[in-house]
């Protein structure tokens, strides 16, 4: 047998795509469906974690008051606070997500 390979549901795939893509309304849909809020995907990245990345606001505020866990760490031990300026864009908007990600 080869290697094992990663099976998502469509419901977690819909969320990543979602948040990669900035769809809301996808990322609503998938998340009413009960994606995995915390599920680790490819390198240990969390939806939490593309959601910093990408610098939404709305969904970060959103996977926060679900339940998305701050602290989870990727393959590279960054959390999403870690990755959260990495793609540059708007720093007000960065700044006011990493309130969000400090916030317990």
């Amino acid at each position: 047998m080869g290697s094992a390979v990663r099976l998502y549901s469509r419901k977690d795939k819909d969320l990543l795509n979602a948040i990669r893509t900035d769809d809301l309304r996808l990322f609503n849909v998938a998340l009413e469906k009960g994606a995995a809020i915390n599920k680790a995907f490819d390198y240990g990245w969390t939806p939490l974690h593309w959601a910093s990345f990408k610098g939404n606001l709305t969904m970060v505020e959103i996977l926060r008051d679900r339940g998305a866990k701050t602290k989870q760490k990727n393959n590279d031990k960054n959390t999403p606070a870690d990755i959260c300026c990495w793609d540059g864009g708007d720093p007000t908007i960065r700044k006011k997500i990493m309130i969000v990600l400090q916030e317990e």
